[in-house]
């Protein structure tokens, strides 16, 4: 058959078309087939098992699948799947079960291994670290694996695997270092799992050797419940060269960290090379870090108690770390900023740390926990302080500074340490503190304050061994109790246990420079200390309230650290003690301790004080047991068995130490040490105190002194004896002692004195015998008082025996059954009675703070006589009534019913006294009620409340004055003043507390008077005063002195309780008398003075001070003694008595008044400014006995001080406008020189240093024949013209101090022709003559003072170098002599009379030629009439004229004296031309003016008159001019 070829093609087309078509159809079909045959898990299981048992071949590791389901072509299930090691059939990962969801096109197509997911049900990897290798088993698995899968091929496309998520449930992770033993503490990283692991990844991609995922989540536990992982998110990323974590965050129980961490290296192989191939960076952002969980791996940072933050970057290998940006946060706010640069880990002494803190904080209490209570009490007072610092170096060799900051200050630090191969350390470095309170650092010091310093330091060695450095400091200010110290500089070298050092002070306040050498050898001990201190001011530096500065050379050279081991001595010398600026004459203090044999002594010597401690003892054995010895005699005074046998108990479990010690203490002058901190101390110089104090089985005291005086807080004890004998069992409470001490006199303050006081008791084991002596002669009062004294288990008890007790004479009794006991704080009398006739004082019950207590006191018929030695003032009345006493802590209640009846103070009349006074309990208040009525009339009544228990009103009472005499409140004022007579009438009310009452309301003074004390004035005062709070205030007060000029009082004084008044009253006054004093009140000045001006009074009762500005008035009349007058007063009595001060009664007769007058202005002050004017009359008194007196009238400015200890000081000029002074000589020659005007007197303090500018003359009639003698004849020196008299003047200058002034003579003649005629020579030119006289005698001063003596004595002159003395001479010597007295003891009586007699002299004529001169002042000083010339005798007894003598009347027309009129009729001396003297009568009108320049006397001054004022001034020239008779 033929084919045709279309066909056969067809053909051929149809059977290629049907395999075209069956082979995909056998391929499908075989696929569908083997696909269905691979859906049978046994044949998966078995599939994949024998491919996981080829690649098995070629590892040394196992790995198996129990079961294999492929659910569809792209979904996988496995189950059991394990690797495991081979040879030791350890499992390295298994599988519980796996689920996979393939992306099998990507496995086929790509070479990728993608899945959607990948569920692991209880995953386990076991990671192994054998102890024959550093590889862990995991590495080497994946190490193998990826060996074997590598492509030889390395353009082939390497296989790739990405999966969507991860899931694993309850996997486990282990890790276990076969080389390592276990840790037993914390947690062991060297073996350790996790278990119940949960996470969830995403992202998951393998891209040949690169790993990377996102952790979703992950959580896990640790089987030992010691870290477990709460929370885990984050990203991976793992390559050949990198291994980063980032953007995660990781929490555990206690800790959370994130942000990222990153580990780069060269190979994966270099992990096992961290230190050296690693690079970490790590960025933390507010990582919490509990280092509870740090301490599982790290023991010691198990005491750390703390949460920490930290952010930051660190970056670097192990071996070279950088921080950046660290914020490291702990505590409550502390925090440290800043940098760290470290290279060299792990070996730390290599390694190089740089260390920056910046901005830091640190709150102390983040830091209490890991400090001791002490150290944490000190950071505390740091306070909160930031930082700024760092460290620089290694750890043998850096520097560390810092500044730290804190609410105490500034402290800088900077510091170079290194340490050699012999570990032997050298320093050097500064220290700086600015404006750091040391209180932060020193708290227990509350003196120390606020510093400023800069230090150095540089050495080597850190034992005291082999420590030597070089110690620098200048502080530039240090304060110190309040006080701040500026400019100290020390610097110190120490080498080998030996200290030398400097330490400077140049303060304002204090200036000492001082070396030390301190040698601390076992052997030596040394102490050595030189210094100076040239001035401390005490009071400044905070040390005194007064003002006290020393100064002082210190030598200490002491051995001995402890103080058995003292030897050596201190000195203090070269010393300077200024003390209220007063300086104490203490030169040196001297100690000395020794050893000599067996005996050791301790001496003290100073200049006013030596002491002596000798015999066998050890320091600290003597001191103790001095210490011991005075607490068990304490113990028995305050008795406590319990205490008492537990105390003796334990003491005799201790070895007892013997000794003996030989106690010399010898005080020449005890008042050079206390006086100036306690003025009111003294005690006689020359006291010893001898004892001795042993002790063995026994311990014994033995002290004796005797002393003449005593004198502290105003008591005072004269011819003292203590007698101290006490001997006591060691180790038991039994005792043995006699006590003795007796006073022969005492002074209880100002007005109190007794005699024969004694104290002498003897104690025996529980019993002790008391007895009391005490005597009152003045006012016959004798206490002879027994007590038996027995010490019980509990308490002690009192028994007074019969004594003699004497009140004003009359005796007293006790009740024989009385008792008193004392029990811990309680006291309780029983049947303890006082009688006497009528009189009786009961005392019985409890004084207790126990509430239901309470101790009464009854009164009947007491008579207030009794108590007069007690009172300065004399009071009469009698007292009956009950008190009631209930103890309080905060105050005593006393509820009282008295009644004092016809109470009289110095015999006036007070009145009837009625008090009650009753506790309301409910209310816890005190009801008072008293009256004083007088004359059937209450004149007091006082009602109201008292609350003890308030804090703030304590008081509510009223009080009513009715017309009460103010005699009543004289007492409360007696220092300062006497005599207060009137009457008060006042409404007020009291408030406030008991200490400090408040009072209100008004009172009305009326015809009130009193004496001020030191003043001796006395005024009347009427007016008004207010009670406001704490003021009393003066209201239209007006004083009235007993002229009835007026004063009117301001201001107000302020109370603080009746016994503390401050005054501050202000008196402006016109002519007002301020001053009543004669010498007897006042040595330092007295007299009368008014004045117009103001004057405050100022201070406490008992420390007031009068300040008083003023221009002195009319009738001021002041006297200021410069000579010790106490010995010797003038005062007008009746009589003066002589006596002889070198018997010793009288002399201390003496001593006694002098120190009673100084006694009489303690406790007040004055302080007058006054301005003197011509109106005051003022003395200077050198010798009142021989009248040698500056006396006159002037101007000026003057300050009188007189301070509370009667220290009289002077400020100021005085210029004397007339006036006169007496110039004595032996008492014998008196004469009178006026005081020319413009002479002055300056005080610069104490009165009797003022300095005198004084010019004086003294002028005379006398005959100039001895001088003509040598230019004439015989016949000629009898001639009438030459006996002629002219006014011969002695010219006196006093300059310099007042005491010891430089004197000055002058002589000079006036009113004498030029030329005279003598017969029958030539004429004489009489000038130049007297010129010769003159020149001669200014240069020869033995000349000069011969004739004036001769003019002062023999009332001549005398022939060149001559002089005769006749009995007409002493006449009119003794006659000046006379006139003097009389005429200044007569001023005494009348400042206007004055007496002058002239004897001539004293032969058989004396009487004719007898002269006497009286002259008196009238009309305040403007008119003075004087009569002259001798007395009648038996020519002249019948002439009118002789008895009238010479007449002057001399008027001052003006007041201030420039214009006066004269009359007279005298006797002519000078008549030439009668046989005999004439009368000579006449008138004259004088106009005297001053001035400096010639142009002021024709200068107008009219219109500058009109401007004054014209004042009732006292002329010039009143009591000072002696009257120049021969004037015209």
């Amino acid at each position: 058959m033929k084919i045709f070829p279309h066909v056969e093609n067809n053909v051929i087309l149809h059977r290629v078309a049907r395999v075209l078509v069956w082979i995909p159809v056998v391929i499908l079909t075989v696929l569908l087939v083997s696909f269905a045959f691979f859906q049978i898990p046994k044949i998966q299981t078995r599939a994949i098992n024998s491919f996981l048992e080829s690649v098995s071949l070629h590892t040394s590791f196992e790995i198996t699948i129990g079961h294999s389901n492929l659910t569809w072509y792209d979904k996988m299930q496995l189950k059991d799947v394990r690797i495991f090691e081979k040879s030791t059939d350890s499992t390295l990962i298994s599988i519980s079960s796996a689920h996979i969801d393939l992306r099998l096109f990507d496995l086929l197509l790509r070479k990728q291994f993608n899945a959607e997911i990948l569920e692991l049900n209880e995953p386990k990897v076991h990671l192994i670290k054998k102890s024959d290798s550093s590889i862990v088993n995991i590495n080497q698995f994946f190490f193998e694996v990826g060996s074997l899968l590598r492509s030889e091929n390395v353009n082939s496309k390497k296989l790739e695997s990405f999966i969507d998520r991860v899931e694993i449930t309850d996997g486990l992770f282990s890790f276990n270092d076969m080389r390592q033993d276990t840790l037993e503490y914390g947690k062991d990283y060297y073996h350790f799992q996790f278990g119940n692991i949960l996470t969830t990844l995403s992202n998951f991609n393998l891209v040949e050797d690169s790993i990377g995922f996102e952790i979703d989540r992950l959580r896990s536990r640790d089987p030992q419940d010691l870290l477990n992982i709460n929370s885990l998110f984050g990203k991976f990323s793992y390559t050949g060269n990198r291994l980063s974590v980032y953007d995660f965050l990781l929490k555990t129980d206690k800790s959370q960290i994130g942000d990222s961490i990153s580990f780069e290296y060269n190979h994966p192989s270099d992990f096992s090379y961290f230190v050296d191939s690693i690079r970490f960076n790590g960025n933390f952002k507010r990582a919490k870090v509990d280092f509870e969980e740090i301490a599982l791996f790290n023991k010691s940072a198990s005491r750390i108690k703390e949460k920490i933050t930290l952010s930051g970057q660190i970056s670097g290998k192990v071996g070279r770390l950088r921080g950046r940006n660290l914020d490291i946060q702990f505590g409550t706010q502390s925090r440290l900023r800043g940098t760290a640069n470290i290279n060299g880990l792990p070996v730390l002494s290599e390694t190089f740390m740089d260390l920056n803190l910046k901005n830091s904080v640190i709150i102390p209490t983040d830091l209490k926990k890991y400090l001791n209570q002490n150290e944490s009490i000190q950071l505390q007072h740091l306070g909160v302080t930031q930082i700024d610092a760092g460290f620089l170096g290694f750890a043998s060799d850096f520097v560390t500074y810092g500044k730290f900051y804190s609410h105490a200050g500034k402290i800088e630090t900077d510091l170079n340490f290194k340490i050699d191969d012999d570990n032997r350390a050298s320093y050097t470095g500064n220290l700086a503190f600015s404006n750091f309170d040391l209180r932060a650092i020193l708290p227990d010091n509350q003196g120390l304050g606020k510093i400023t310093m800069q230090g150095n330091v540089k050495g080597s060695g850190l034992e005291q061994k082999n420590a030597t450095f070089t110690l620098t400091a200048q502080t530039d200010s240090i304060q110190y109790r309040g006080y701040t110290y500026k400019n100290i500089y020390t610097e110190g070298y120490f080498e080998k246990e030996i200290f030398n050092g400097q330490l400077v002070i140049q303060d304002p306040n204090l200036n000492f420079d001082g070396s030390l050498d301190i040698d601390l050898h076992k052997d030596v001990n040394k102490i050595d200390v030189t210094a100076k201190l040239s001035w401390a001011h005490l009071k400044e530096l905070g040390f005194s309230p007064q003002a006290v500065t020393i100064g002082s050379i210190i030598d200490i050279d002491m051995k001995g650290l402890k103080t058995d081991d003292l030897r050596g001595y201190i000195s203090l010398s070269n010393n300077q003690i200024v003390f209220k600026e007063k300086e104490l004459n203490i030169n040196s203090i001297k100690f000395l301790s020794t050893e000599i044999g067996p005996q050791r002594i301790m001496h003290l010597e100073t200049d006013g004080l030596t002491g002596e401690i000798k015999g066998e003892y050890q320091n600290s054995d003597l001191f103790a047991s001095l210490i011991n010895f005075g607490h068990e005699l304490a113990m028995y005074l305050n008795p406590d068995n319990l205490e008492m046998q537990k105390y003796y108990k334990a003491k005799s479990k201790l070895p007892v130490a013997p000794l003996l010690a030989n106690i010399s203490l010898n005080l020449w002058d005890l008042n050079k040490f206390i006086q100036p901190f306690y003025p009111d101390f003294y005690l006689s110089p020359v006291v010893k105190i001898d004892g001795v104090f042993s002790q063995d089985s026994t311990s014994k005291l033995n002290l004796f002194t005797e002393f003449d005086t005593l004198r502290i807080n105003g008591y005072s004890f004269a011819h003292n004896e203590i007698d101290l004998n006490i001997s006591k069992e060691t180790y038991d409470k039994e005792v043995l002692a006699s006590i003795y001490g007796a006073s022969k006199n005492q002074n209880w303050g100002k007005d109190y004195s007794a005699e024969n006081l004694m104290i002498d008791a003897i104690w025996y084991q529980e019993k002790m015998e008391l007895f009391f002596n005490l005597d009152q002669e003045k006012y016959a009062n004798s206490f002879q008082i027994n007590t038996d004294i027995t010490f019980d288990s509990d308490k002690i008890n009192f028994h007074l025996s019969p004594s003699r007790i004497k009140i004003l004479g009359v005796p007293w009794y006790w009740n024989e059954q009385n008792l008193i006991s004392y029990n811990d704080d309680e006291w309780q009398f029983s049947n303890l009675k006082l009688f006497s006739n009528h009189e009786n004082i009961i005392i019985d019950g409890f004084y207790s703070l126990a509430p239901d207590k309470q101790l009464k006191i009854m009164i009947n018929d007491f008579e207030f006589q009794n108590l007069q030695s007690l009172f300065s003032s004399k009071i009469e009345g009698t007292l009956d009534g009950s008190l009631i006493i209930k103890r309080r802590k905060e105050e005593n209640v006393i509820e009282s019913d008295l009644i004092a009846r016809t109470v009289v103070i110095e015999d006036f009349l007070v009145g009837n006294i009625f008090g009650v006074s009753r506790w309301e309990n409910n209310k816890d208040r005190l009801f008072v009620d008293f009256h004083l009525i007088r004359n059937d009339q209450k004149k007091i009544a006082l009602d109201g409340y008292i609350y003890p228990y308030e804090q703030e009103q304590q008081l509510d009472l009223n009080a009513k004055f009715e017309h009460t005499h103010l005699k009543i409140f004289e007492p409360i004022f007696k220092s300062s003043i006497e005599d207060l007579t009137g009457y008060a009438d006042a409404i007020l009310s009291l408030k406030g507390t008991i200490d400090k009452p408040e009072i209100y309301g008004r009172a009305n003074i009326d015809q009130g008077e009193t004496t001020i004390k030191y003043l001796k004035t006395r005024y009347a005062l009427n007016g008004e005063i207010l009670f406001n709070k704490y003021k009393i205030i003066p209201n239209q007060l007006e004083l009235n002195d007993t002229e009835k000029n007026k004063a009117f009082l301001s201001g107000s004084i302020t109370h603080y309780g009746v016994s503390n008044l401050l005054f501050d009253i202000t008196g402006t006054f016109k002519n007002f008398k301020l001053l009543n004093t004669t010498s007897v009140e006042n040595t330092a000045y007295y007299g009368t003075a008014y004045a117009s001006g103001s004057i405050h009074f100022g201070g406490s009762i008992d420390n007031i001070y009068i300040n008083a500005r003023a221009k002195s008035n009319r009738g001021t009349h002041i006297a200021i003694p410069l000579s010790n007058s106490n010995d010797y007063t003038l005062e007008k009595q009746e009589y003066i008595e002589f006596v002889d001060l070198s018997d010793e009664k009288v002399n201390e007769i003496v001593t006694s008044t002098i120190k009673k007058e100084v006694s009489k202005i303690k406790g007040v002050q004055l302080l007058f400014d006054i301005e003197m004017t011509t109106d005051a009359y003022l003395e200077l008194i050198f010798d009142i006995k021989a009248g040698d007196i500056i006396r006159g009238r002037g101007n000026g400015n003057i300050k009188l001080q007189i301070n509370s200890d009667g220290d009289f000081n002077m400020f100021g000029d005085f210029e004397i406008d007339n006036g006169g002074y007496n110039f004595t000589l032996y008492n014998i020659i008196n004469k009178e020189f006026d005081i020319q005007k413009g002479s002055t007197i300056s005080w610069y303090g104490n009165p009797y240093e003022a300095q005198l500018g004084i010019t004086a003359k003294y002028r005379q009639l006398t005959s100039i024949a001895p001088l003509l003698a040598p230019y004439l004849s015989e016949e000629q020196s009898n001639s009438t013209e030459t006996r002629r008299k002219y006014y011969s003047v002695v010219q006196l200058s006093l300059k310099g101090d007042l005491l010891t002034p430089q004197i000055k003579f002058g002589i000079d003649v006036e009113d004498y022709p030029n030329n005279i005629t003598i017969p029958p020579g030539d004429p004489l030119n009489l000038e130049s003559i007297i010129n010769a006289f003159k020149l001669k005698i200014a240069t020869n001063d033995q000349e000069m003072n011969r004739q004036v003596f001769s003019l002062l004595i023999l009332r001549r002159f005398s022939p060149e170098n001559n002089f005769e003395v006749s009995l007409e001479t002493i006449g009119s010597s003794l006659s000046e002599f006379v006139s003097n007295q009389l005429s200044y003891w007569a001023n005494q009586v009348d400042e206007n009379l004055v007496i002058d007699v002239n004897l001539a002299s004293l032969g058989d004529d004396a009487f004719n030629t007898f002269q006497l001169r009286l002259s008196y002042t009238f009309l305040d000083g403007r008119l003075r009439v004087t009569r002259g010339g001798g007395l009648p005798n038996d020519q002249t007894k019948n002439e009118m004229s002789a008895i009238i003598g010479d007449w002057t009347v001399e008027y001052l027309l003006t007041s201030d004296g420039r214009l006066r009129a004269k009359m007279y009729s005298r006797s002519d001396q000078n008549n030439i031309t009668e046989t005999g003297n004439g009368i000579e009568t006449g008138f004259s009108l004088q106009y005297v003016r001053s001035f400096d320049e010639l142009q002021k006397i024709l200068y107008d001054s009219r219109e500058e008159n009109r401007k004054k004022v014209p004042e009732n001034t006292l002329p010039a020239g009143q009591d000072a001019l002696k009257e120049d008779e021969e004037l015209l």
